[in-house]
């Protein structure tokens, strides 16, 4: 009797144990797996974050260059003015020159 009873006594404290240590171990897997979607949650989010960051980056450097190749755009317009004008003045004074040498001319044959 007294065996059966130490046995008994024995295989309870074991059964109490083994239930501490699955509820201890079931804890444990429960914050692990907290942790882990916890961890994934933030990277899925920094990962959104770097997302938009890169699209605004994008958006960014293309207008930069649209803005860029409209003052190319304006600039070789300017230029094109300016070249004209200079062509246009070169001819005057062309015609200037021709017209000062005729006078010129007439005013050496005058003498």
């Amino acid at each position: 009797r007294r065996s059966l009873k130490e046995m008994q006594h024995r295989t309870q404290t074991y059964v109490e144990q083994a239930v501490k240590y699955e509820r201890s171990a079931k804890s444990a897997m429960e914050n692990l797996k907290l942790s882990a979607d916890s961890a994934a949650t933030l990277a899925s989010a920094e990962l959104a974050k770097v997302r938009v960051e890169a699209a605004t980056d994008v958006a960014n450097q293309k207008a930069a260059v649209a803005n860029w190749q409209s003052e190319m755009d304006l600039l070789q317009a300017e230029l094109a003015s300016m070249k004209r004008e200079n062509e246009r003045l070169a001819e005057e004074q062309a015609e200037l020159q021709g017209a000062f040498d005729r006078v010129q001319a007439e005013k050496g044959g005058v003498e």
